[in-house]
């Protein structure tokens, strides 16, 4: 079985890098404090029961701007090679609600050296409604052939699948998102990532990481960012994505068992200059410690 499991994502991951070509339209700055969000191989993969709610809003000041809420949870299965996963997500944009929900599934192998690779798989459904309600009640005489219907809905069912190779102070990632059953790859999402650890002094590490993001119809770009961590306490780091903006992030381990984040995104230039005042990401995670003979605290990734 774990032949045929290791089969079907190699599968996944050739043929669908053969249609995909630029970049993704899905932006979530503080990847690199939850990388469950965009790697369902992630799962399981931090030893303990995860639990993270994050909130997005990009630029404020834009009425129908970007608004997102991730809820999401992970953990591995004790005394098994294995994780599992969930994400509930909804995006607003507009007048269109974006609903998902997926569950992963990720088996690891664990080599001698100390390192593991994790292949995971992913399932779910897509559902949009859109209202036009608004739309409507602002047109002349409240009518347009274009909009005579107040609402539409969709649903599709979507896979992804992914590979996280992982150490102590390093990992790589790669991973595709959003795979239909009826386009197939029209809107896959891939993502390619990476991330290590330095130990500067006793108190200070510096943790680099860069997101490669890539779809069909867009120009590829990246995430490049720099985490400055004190006292296995505090994040403070500067992040810069490709065409777009400069972000801030921090994040801070309330207890053992809490992580608080929030990052702040600058606004595109051609938003800037229309009253567009940046964007702004909170992260909440509580990590269970069922398992304390394995979990390693500080967790950095």
């Amino acid at each position: 079985m774990n032949k045929l499991f290791i089969l079907t994502i190699l599968i996944f991951m050739s043929s669908a890098f053969a249609n995909i070509m630029a970049q993704v339209k899905f932006h979530y700055t503080q990847y690199s404090y939850n990388p469950y969000i965009i790697n369902p191989a992630y799962a399981g993969s931090s030893e303990a029961l995860e639990m993270v709610a994050s909130v997005r809003k990009q630029w404020m000041g834009i009425e129908g701007a970007p608004f997102s809420q991730v809820f999401a949870a992970h953990t591995p299965i004790k005394s098994k090679n294995l994780g599992i996963g969930l994400i509930i997500a909804n995006d607003k944009v507009g007048v269109h609600n974006n609903y998902k929900i997926s569950t992963s599934y990720a088996y690891r192998l664990k080599f001698k050296n100390g390192h593991t690779l994790s292949m995971g798989l992913q399932g779910g459904f897509y559902q949009q409604i859109s209202d036009y309600t608004e739309i409507i009640q602002s047109l002349p005489n409240n009518s347009d052939p274009a909009f005579n219907e107040a609402g539409s809905k969709q649903m599709k069912a979507t896979f992804g699948t992914g590979l996280f190779y992982y150490a102590k102070n390093f990992y790589y990632g790669l991973s595709l998102l959003n795979i239909e059953t009826k386009e197939y790859f029209d809107n896959t999402q891939a993502f390619l990532s990476a991330g290590a650890v330095f130990n500067l002094s006793n108190n200070l590490v510096l943790q680099p990481a860069i997101l490669i993001k890539a779809d069909k119809d867009s120009d590829l770009t990246s995430d490049i960012s720099t985490n400055f961590i004190f006292n296995d306490v505090l994040w403070l780091g500067v992040s810069y994505r490709t065409f777009s903006s400069f972000n801030f992030l921090s994040q801070i381990q309330v207890t053992p068992q809490i992580r608080f984040g929030y990052s702040y995104d600058t606004a595109p230039k051609e938003l800037s200059n229309n009253l567009a005042s940046g964007g702004h990401e909170i992260m909440l995670k509580y990590r269970f410690t069922f398992y304390r003979s394995r979990v390693i605290t500080p967790r950095y990734f």
